[in-house]
């Protein structure tokens, strides 16, 4: 009910529901015994109230078998709030229920009901008259809070509750369960377990039969699943354990999963390295899972598969197993610093019919093990691998084959690679055979430890394959490198050529390569070279120049086709800090330091330097012969200069471009199309015979600083052979080769 008027006492008035009563206008007649109901009424306000108060009640009988008519009463209330009126009591009345209906009016518009019960006494207070439950008539009965909160009250202590309690007496229910939950009686209870076989035993009189486990039920003799060809129809797919003795057969029209455990069955699918544990996240060390993967791939003869991922591993003993992903860039296999991916023992067997497919190898590029010593910018490398190529060679420390000299060392070295079969004695022949390694991408990962000072730095010499166990009848296809030191190498065996071996018959398709130094083997006849792209730049931290295509092996080694060949060498120079002196306006001191810069051209053995401004002093800087610039003389001091005038060594030409940067040997030989040597600067040394090469572009050579030019190919005899063959450069052929440099025969 509404909350309206406020009584003396602090009775809080309550709105509920109006219901319609029948007025009859008769009063109480003076016979009846009358209670005197008085009090005051109180507005909302708290303020005392006037206005009237409106009586109606039904015809009843009082408890001292009074009769009273129906009627209906106006009584004004006072401007002090105070009311006071005579009425018959109907407190144990008949019938029961009935109630004097009360209607306060008051003077700001408010309008309450009350229903009232009046005891039989001389008088009652208003706040004693309201009755607590509100007449049956009315379409909802309200009551008290009181009255509710007592009937709770004795129902709690009657009843039980959701949280439970305790019977006092038995319960019985109407009969056995016929659903799940429903609450099972004794007697069901005991029929049930009275079909038990105890664990002591028992006598079964009826079938024993098994639940489906994940929808496929245990195999039951006769039953569906007795024989391989029941279980593939009656389920859709099937797993063959290991241990099933049966030798029946089946057919699979319908192309249904199998999978076949049985040793000594051939396997017709891939296992994954998540089977062995691999997490392949990109931060796990994995080398474990990957490594047991391989022995069981080994062993049973399997193939390997990569998931979408990053499987993180240092070296893994490998044996030449077949190994594929999803695609390359979205399954990959990373190494750890310093570490190879997938290596083979030195002078291990290696299995035949290698399948690497849709994988990307991330090398990790932040610590050189190549053995190398230390060159420019570069610290010594550790020796945890010595793969050195092209030693004694033009491509050597003091090589230049513009003179005729080959010089004295490794010409540089492999470090950790994607794929690594080293080889000492070659013992155990060929390492890939019938092999195809398809769509693959080899790129570095970590942080070369010379990037931040040198952009552009390879300088941890990692690499994509280095096979001195040479591959055979093997395919590289749609395979791309992207900023190693070394892309592909076939290395010499440290005892030298073993006896029977090999690199023949392989094919090279689809490759591209953004390297220092892309394709270099010393063996190998009847290759097929086709669409090869290397984009060959030095390392800026080191005195390395760029190679492209070296194919330094002996006369022996014949056949090879090349087509579409591209080489584009580029020169990445260091600039050295040159700090200059000035007095009197001319220049009179030029320091080198602490940069020496790196990447000029040793044989032009100086380099002018330039300065800025309107200072017009002369001087050359004279290159070192690692590239470097050792020191400045000065020619003339100038005028115009002053302690601001800067001083670079930037004239074109000067990078460290008069060096080889192809090397071909060996015989019968053909190069048709492409770009064997694109861009400025570099040449190519031809050392093969009876050889051709028709419709490819040869550009290169240049001019020194002193002016002296160099050529684009120089044809030589024997120098620059690993193999120290000597060749007589005849029966060569050369055929719209678009040769924009000069030619050299020495």
């Amino acid at each position: 009910m509404k909350l309206t008027n406020f009584l003396r006492v602090g009775r809080v008035m309550i709105v509920c529901l109006a219901f319609l009563l029948m007025t009859t206008g008769v009063v109480v007649s003076q016979g009846i015994s009358t209670t005197t109901v008085q009090g005051t009424v109180y507005l909302a306000n708290g303020s005392p109230g006037a206005g009237t108060l409106l009586l109606s009640w039904p015809a009843f009988t009082t408890a001292n078998n009074q009769a009273v008519a129906a009627g209906n009463l106006s009584v004004p209330i006072g401007t002090d709030g105070f009311v006071s009126v005579n009425l018959a009591p109907n407190l144990g009345s008949t019938p029961a229920g009935l109630y004097y209906t009360a209607v306060f009016q008051m003077s700001d518009g408010t309008v309450s009901t009350e229903y009232w019960v009046i005891p039989a006494a001389p008088s009652a207070a208003l706040s004693t008259v309201t009755a607590q439950v509100m007449p049956a008539a009315q379409a909802v009965q309200a009551v008290t809070k009181a009255y509710v909160d007592q009937l709770i009250q004795e129902l709690e202590n009657s009843q039980l509750t959701e949280s439970g309690g305790t019977l006092t007496g038995p319960l019985y229910l109407s009969g056995d369960p016929t659903v799940p939950l429903q609450a099972a009686d004794k007697h069901y209870v005991d029929e049930t377990f009275a079909l038990a076989v105890p664990l002591a035993g028992g006598t079964m009189t009826g079938e024993l039969n098994s639940p489906d486990v994940n929808g496929v039920g245990s195999p039951v003799a006769g039953g569906a699943q007795s024989t391989l060809q029941a279980t593939v129809n009656a389920n859709g797919a099937m797993v063959v354990p290991p241990g099933y003795a049966g030798t029946d057969g089946f057919t699979n029209a319908n192309g249904e999963y199998v999978v076949d455990l049985r040793q000594g069955v051939s396997q017709q699918f891939e296992r994954n390295v998540k089977e062995f544990g691999a997490v392949c996240d990109g931060v796990t060390d994995d080398t474990n899972a990957l490594q047991a993967a391989i022995n069981y791939a080994h062993t049973h003869n399997v193939a390997l598969k990569i998931p979408q991922g990053t499987c993180k591993t240092q070296s893994l003993n490998w044996h030449g197993e077949s190994i594929s992903g999803i695609s390359k860039q979205v399954s990959a296999l990373m190494g750890f610093p310093g570490n190879d991916i997938l290596a083979t023992v030195a002078d291990a067997a290696v299995m035949p019919q290698t399948r690497i497919h849709d994988l990307t190898f991330l090398v990790d590029q932040s610590l050189d093990v190549s053995c190398t010593p230390a060159m420019g910018r570069n610290a010594a490398g550790t020796c945890a691998y010595n793969r050195a190529l092209e030693t004694n060679s033009i491509f050597s420390s003091g090589g230049n084959a513009l003179t005729g000299t080959n010089g004295a060392g490794a010409g540089w070295a492999a470090g950790n690679c994607a794929i690594a079969m080293p080889a000492t004695t070659g013992a155990a022949g060929n390492g890939l055979k019938l092999a195809v390694i398809d769509n693959v991408e080899i790129a570095t990962t970590g942080v070369d430890p010379q990037q931040a000072n040198y952009p552009g730095a390879h300088s941890t010499h990692v690499c994509g394959m280095y096979m001195a166990q040479w591959p055979q009848w093997s395919e590289f296809r749609n395979i791309d490198m992207i900023g190693l030191n070394t892309g592909i190498a076939l290395g010499m065996p440290g005892n030298g050529i073993p006896a029977g071996v090999t690199a023949d018959a392989n094919r090279w398709q689809n490759i591209t390569m953004q390297v220092t130094h892309g394709f270099t083997t010393v063996a190998g006849s009847n290759n097929v070279m086709d669409n090869f792209v290397v984009q060959a730049s030095n390392s800026s931290a080191m005195g390395e120049p760029p190679t492209g295509l070296v194919l330094d092996f002996a006369k022996a080694q014949q056949g090879w086709s090349v087509r579409n060949e591209v080489v584009t060498p580029t020169w990445i120079p260091v600039q050295p800090k040159l700090t200059v002196t000035a007095s009197g306006g001319a220049v009179t001191g030029i320091a080198v330091g602490p940069e020496h810069g790196l990447g000029f051209d040793p044989y032009g053995s100086t380099v002018a330097v330039t300065f800025s401004g309107a200072c017009t002093a002369q001087a050359n800087a004279n290159v070192s012969t690692d590239g470097s610039i050792g020191s400045v003389t000065i020619v003339a001091g100038g005028v115009g200069c002053s302690g601001t005038t800067t001083a670079s060594v930037n004239a074109p030409g000067t990078w460290d471009t008069s060096s080889a940067v192809n090397l071909i040997a060996g015989s019968n030989l053909s190069f048709v199309g492409g770009s064997l040597q694109g861009g400025n600067g570099g040449y190519t040394v031809w050392n093969a015979t009876n050889s051709q090469v028709s419709g490819a572009q040869m550009t290169g050579g240049g001019v020194y600083s002193t002016g002296i030019s160099y050529p684009a190919m120089v044809l030589n005899d024997g120098l620059g052979s690993l193999n120290g063959n000597s060749y007589t450069g005849s029966a060569n052929k050369f055929q719209q080769i678009g040769l924009t440099g000069a030619l050299k025969d020495n």
